[in-house]
């Protein structure tokens, strides 16, 4: 939830309060700005609506306006005083040009205070529509720039390997900022055109002399900030290097010609070009956050062209890797989509949301994986009391979409070696004991950026925490509240006497959920906010219904799993499914004779059957509960490689009998290096029957096993 000032807080909960709305249209390439609320002396907003929920990152948003005062208008089409800049005609709400919107709670009669004004929104208009009484101006947020460009050439995510969640997906926002198209032959360009080469070359270049239409032949580009080249054949272009693509930071002391292009060396979500050739100073300017504005560095002077956002993050512990990202490099996909890819498979949300002590919006990345830390808030910003909310419609106990068995299926690999199809699985006991098994799978179309069982695990967790469960359902409305935000908790105070909530006669209760979706409206007459929030279903609660673990967003799962199915019921008697995961607890030594009569058995730590049941250490062989076919998927991870062309086995034995085997050559590269060794597949235990892994090496080696869930492991499952 967004911090306010408490005097805020209390307007928007008194009566007698009305909401002034502040709309600024802003043309980026000059900064000319128009105020909707005082334009040729008068205010033209009639009302604003937007909405967001937690499955989207998007927030679509409309304001209404009237169409006419006067004799002026601001229908595009129309020429009146409203549609002038300087005497001359030029309409103010055109298609692409920015908008930022403002509120301000306000007493009734009283006027709003020119320094209280507070940012909800920013965003581009998409389309302009009109009748003979209003305009209604429809918008997206900032994040339909990265919906609307895409990735046209290809290009491996990430460049550098591995890197850590959150620089990727700052890569993919600097990258979909300013990537303006490649050049095209026999083109008109304009002057100031951007273009980037039809083979990404990693810099950005700008028409700077000539007006018509591009050569036949693309010109051979400079990659020297400054740089020139003219175009063959007698077309009239010139072109300038002008930045790296993505824009660079800002460098003291450093020669920058007209036009190029920087970012500041401490992110502030803006690009800066140069409009006075020159030397930077030794020490950063302080740089303007309106655009057009000049400011001068040395005897360099630089404006604010663009936007260039900065993500809010904390340390992921993600590590993406090429094998992980292969899938995203191949054009063509919208920024959008391939961020999104990494967001959603890791269990994250990512929004642009106002960031506290930075006095602006920017994209956000915030966990929910198991919607139980870090996400919802609640406090007495979050806390309403009985006469401060309506309950909208019915209040529902859904259980249609409960899913408590899910299993991931994924590539488990490095990024060299052999990557092996591994399938994981983790079911809710508690729920399929009182509702029956509601089986989900989430195939390898859905993770493609998965590739150890740790993170395996995480989208399996966030699955269930979202989906295990039936959940109580309800929207509420409230004075408009700008401040609540998706994903926060949110406290309902229940009298005694409210029988909506199934409350006793004589204690009051509370309903916790967390906010699902929100809907904003602010009128001339009206201004509410809707709330459609969640919460854990808990069967015979008398007194209250809490989420003690704060249910997320569950359509990613739905609307990616390959099948869902009731696979039994808890009234079936039947032997249960057999999941084992084991992994080791700690690195070891393994000490090898020569080949396979020399062969060590692999030690795993922990054992964890149907995953509600653990036990022993130093176990090296599962024992299978009953008969059946089960699935085998195993990794043995070598910390060091011994020498290049020892031939290497990891082999599956049940009953001494190898059943699977993986066979490896250590190359010339690999000795001293980690190396992987992986095996799958499938075989008959009769009740009874151990399986456990053997390693074995010629030359005698001693072998350091590396820990970990996701280095070193054996994993079974029953599948008939």
């Amino acid at each position: 939830m967004r911090t306010v000032a408490a005097t805020f807080t209390k307007l928007a909960r008194a009566l007698g309060v009305g909401v002034r709305v502040r709309i600024r249209v802003i043309r980026k390439s000059d900064g000319w700005t128009v105020d909707l609320s005082d334009h040729c002396g008068a205010d033209w907003i009639t009302g604003l609506d937007y909405a967001e929920n937690l499955d989207a990152s998007t927030v679509d948003f409309s304001f209404r306006l009237v169409r006419a005062i006067g004799e002026n208008t601001l229908v595009p089409i129309r020429a009146s005083k409203a549609n002038r800049k300087d005497g001359v005609s030029d309409p103010v709400l055109v298609s692409k040009r920015w908008v930022i919107v403002e509120v301000q709670p306000v007493p009734s009669e009283s006027a709003p205070d020119a320094d209280a004004w507070i940012e909800v929104l920013r965003g581009q208009i998409e389309r302009v529509s009109w009748n003979r009484d209003e305009i209604t101006v429809s918008c997206r947020d900032e994040s339909a720039v990265y919906l609307d460009r895409w990735q046209e050439y290809e290009r491996n995510w990430p460049e550098t390997i591995p890197q850590q969640m959150e620089d990727v997906l700052q890569d993919l926002l600097d990258a979909g900022a300013y990537d303006p198209g490649p050049w095209i032959a026999n083109h008109g360009f304009t002057l100031y055109s951007f273009v980037r080469p039809t083979r990404h070359n990693g810099y950005l270049y700008q028409c700077t002399s000539g007006v018509g239409n591009s050569w036949t032949t693309e010109p051979s580009w400079p990659t020297s900030i400054g740089g020139t080249v003219t175009e063959a054949g007698g077309a009239p272009l010139e072109w300038t290097c002008v930045s790296t693509l993505p824009a660079s930071a800002w460098s003291g002391t450093t020669a920058y010609p007209v036009g190029a292009i920087v970012r500041p060396t401490t992110r502030n979500g803006y690009l800066y070009q140069c409009t006075a050739a020159g030397t930077s100073d030794a020490g950063e300017p302080t740089w303007p956050e309106t655009y057009a504005e000049p400011v001068s560095d040395g005897t360099v002077t630089w404006k604010m062209i663009g936007d260039l956002p900065a993500l809010e993050s904390f340390t992921t512990g993600w590590a993406v890797t090429r094998a992980e990202a292969n899938d995203y490099g191949s054009p063509p996909q919208a920024y959008y989509d391939i961020m999104r890819a990494f967001v959603d498979q890791a269990g994250f949300d990512l929004r642009w949301s106002w960031i506290d002590g930075k006095s602006q919006r920017r994209p956000r990345l915030r966990k929910i994986t198991d919607g139980s830390s870090g996400y919802a808030q609640l406090g007495d910003a979050g806390t309403f009391e009985s006469d401060e909310y309506e309950v909208i419609g019915d209040v529902e106990v859904n259980s249609a979409d409960i899913r408590n068995a899910v299993e991931v299926v994924y590539f488990d690999g490095p990024e060299a070696g052999p990557r092996t199809k591994t399938v994981y699985r983790l079911q809710d006991q508690t729920s399929v004991d009182a509702y029956g098994a509601f089986f989900c799978q989430l195939s390898l179309d859905s993770t493609g950026i998965i590739n150890e069982g740790a993170e395996a695990v995480a989208l399996a967790r966030r699955a269930l925490a979202a989906l295990s469960q039936p959940t109580v359902r309800l929207k509420v409305r409230v004075a408009y509240n700008p401040w609540i935000e998706v994903g926060d908790g949110l406290k309902l105070k229940v009298p005694p006497e409210d029988a909506l909530f199934g409350a006793t006669d004589t204690e009051a209760t509370s309903f916790v959920g967390v906010v699902q979706g929100l809907t904003h409206r602010v009128g001339v007459d009206e201004a509410y906010t809707e709330a459609f929030i969640r919460g854990l279903y808990v069967a015979g609660a008398d007194t209250a219904v809490v989420a003690p673990s704060p249910p997320v967003g569950g359509d990613f799962v739905l609307a990616r799993e390959v099948r869902a199915r009731r696979t039994s019921s808890p009234t079936f008697n039947r032997p249960p499914d057999v999941v084992v995961h084991r992994f080791e607890g700690a690195g070891y030594s393994l000490a090898l004779g020569a080949g396979k009569a020399g062969a060590g058995s692999v030690t795993l730590d922990d054992v964890y059957r149907d995953l509600a049941d653990s036990g022993g250490t130093g176990a090296t062989a599962f024992t299978a509960p009953v008969a059946g076919i089960y699935s085998i998927s195993a990794q043995v991870t070598i910390s060091a490689a011994p020498a290049s062309g020892t031939e290497m086995w990891l082999y599956l034995v049940n009953g001494g009998i190898e059943k699977i085997t993986t066979y490896a050559v250590v190359g010339t590269t690999q000795a001293g290096a980690s190396m992987v060794l992986a095996l799958s597949g499938a075989v008959y235990l009769g009740k009874g029957d151990a399986v456990g892994l053997k390693l074995a090496a010629t030359g005698s080696p001693t072998l350091t096993i590396s820990s970990g869930v996701e280095k070193t492991y054996l994993n079974v499952k029953l599948i008939h």
